[in-house]
């Protein structure tokens, strides 16, 4: 989940594709209809915590480099 919000209007977008999410200030992770994680852009995607946001990360083009062994 990924949401770009300005001072009149927020936008939340819900996708497996995290490349997505480059606009976002905020992410968030929902692993079987949880959230199981939520932060900053930046910390959810270059230093993730839940096993669900390594998975997704891990078929990205974009940021997947970066949690790949």
């Amino acid at each position: 989940m990924a949401a770009v919000c300005s001072a009149v209007m927020c936008v939340v977008l819900i996708t497996h594709d995290l490349d997505t999410a480059v606009p976002a200030t905020r992410v968030g992770v929902l692993d079987a209809g949880e959230a199981v994680e939520e932060g900053p852009r930046e910390q959810i995607l270059t230093a993730p915590r839940h096993p669900s946001t390594v998975s997704l990360l891990g078929t990205s083009r974009r940021w997947g480099a970066a949690v790949r062994p």
